[in-house]
């Protein structure tokens, strides 16, 4: 996998964001890696909305429902970050 356009943040939970490139091929943009209360962990694409009472919500776009393969990948890029000096 390839990280590309990573950019630090300051201030929150958010470490930074960053586009993933799957061996596949697949691009995922506006990946998060996020420091929670268990650890780091990616934060994937998600998009925004306003619910009717005009609060901002957001919805994922990509998700991994299983726990173990979820983790893997979660795995898999932070030691591509951790190679980029991240």
């Amino acid at each position: 996998m390839t990280i590309e356009n990573w950019k630090p943040t300051t201030g929150g939970k958010r470490v930074g964001t960053f586009d993933l490139t799957m061996p596949s091929g697949m691009l995922l943009k506006q990946c998060s890696l996020v420091k929670g209360e268990n650890g780091e962990f990616i934060g994937l694409p998600q998009t925004a909305w306003t619910n009717s009472d005009g609060q901002k919500k957001y919805t994922s776009v990509v998700e991994i429902p299983d726990k173990d393969i979820r983790q893997r990948f979660t795995d898999a890029v932070i030691r591509a970050l951790r190679e980029l000096g991240v």
